[in-house]
């Protein structure tokens, strides 16, 4: 039976973290998700938002590389979020 409030929440996704579930395991707070190791380098990261903006910004918050392959949803607002940050490190034009 899985339990946390990510459990009951309506968006969920499977993300690889770039990191041991060890790591990953002594970083995020056991009811955000279920860390399952696949090797001892990276992880599966089960969590669930109420929003693709709040899983986004809870993965990228985490501090590990991670990959999102699906749900398309959660990809596109990566991309999003991924473009955004980079506008605001580019120089801007002076006149």
């Amino acid at each position: 039976m899985l339990s946390g409030w990510w459990s009951a929440a309506p968006l969920h996704a499977r993300v690889r973290l770039r990191v041991s579930a060890q790591v990953a395991t002594a970083r995020l707070d056991p009811s955000c998700g279920l860390i399952e190791a696949i090797d001892d380098d990276t992880c599966w990261f089960d969590v669930g938002a109420s929003t693709w903006e709040y899983v986004a910004m809870h993965l990228v918050l985490a501090g590990f590389d991670f990959q999102v392959t699906e749900p398309p949803e959660l990809v596109d607002q990566v991309r999003l979020l991924a473009a955004r940050l980079q506008r605001a490190v580019m120089p801007t034009a002076r006149p």
